[in-house]
């Protein structure tokens, strides 16, 4: 099995370099072939997307390069000559994405955002039994600023990838049955885990690239009640015959469940 060797000595030696928006690194490995392709394959030769060291998880490698110094393999042996491997590494951009884009890089964006709803009765239980009031305003309600959040995955398919939007017509505007993981906001992060009923798939759409095809997954989370999970249930009060809210709530299910495919 060839074995990477990194290069310590003068000139070849891992270099990082710090600008104001990234760090960037370079590695060097020397590897007994000449054949490029076991050259890469090579053990040591970092994985795209492993990181700098432990020390450094957000610098990530993006990008592997060959060089022939010179020799040729010995058929028995499969080694002798030589070549360099040069491992770029990268961390996010100020953008707050890979600089490259490279199949099996995969990243989650989390955008806020906050609108203003119309809320019918209010959140405190006068002393009347079952009764939480007459509708605010005279039945025209009350201004509630919420905060929301959209989620879009970025998967980063080989240009070879064969994407048809026909895939996901049955789990659009559905709800997930089971948890689903998604990728982590940036490199050295955790992925996390959304448990079944809390995430909505809003859409999905494909955007061809030179170096790989970027499929952009569209996700709305659920809405949190009373410390529950969240989820996306439609939620309404039973009204009197006076017109007022009575603490009968009704929890009705307007979005169906689906099982959603693999992501990544």
């Amino acid at each position: 099995m060839l074995i990477a060797r990194l290069e310590t000595e003068r000139g070849l030696a891992p270099l990082i370099e710090i600008s104001g928006d990234s760090v960037r690194g370079l590695k060097v490995f020397h590897v007994s072939s000449h054949d490029e392709s076991r050259a890469l394959g090579a053990a040591g030769i970092p994985a795209i997307l492993s990181p700098w060291s432990v020390d450094r998880p957000g610098l990530v490698c993006v990008g592997l390069a060959t060089e022939y110094l010179g020799g040729t393999d010995d058929p028995a042996r499969l080694e002798g000559g030589r070549t360099h491997v040069r491992a770029r590494f990268e961390t996010l951009t100020a953008r707050g994405r890979l600089p490259l884009r490279i199949a099996g890089t995969n990243y989650t964006d989390y955008t806020p955002a906050t609108t203003t709803v119309q809320v019918l009765f209010p959140l405190e239980v006068d002393l009347t039994p079952y009764v939480i009031g007459p509708p605010l305003a005279n039945g025209q309600g009350a201004p509630l600023e919420v905060t929301t959040y959209s989620i879009a995955v970025h998967v980063f398919k080989p240009v070879t990838y064969q994407y048809d939007h026909r895939d996901f017509a049955i789990v659009t505007q559905s709800v997930n049955e089971e948890a689903v993981t998604l990728p982590p906001a940036w490199p050295g992060q955790q992925p996390i885990t959304f448990p079944p009923g809390s995430l909505r798939w809003r859409s999905q759409h494909a955007v061809p690239g030179p170096e790989s095809t970027e499929i952009i997954y569209e996700f709305v989370p659920g809405v949190i009640i009373n410390n529950s999970n969240p989820d996306h249930k439609f939620r309404w009060r039973l009204e009197d015959s006076e017109g007022r809210g009575t603490t009968t709530v009704f929890v009705s299910t307007i979005y169906p469940s689906r099982v959603w495919p693999e992501l990544l």
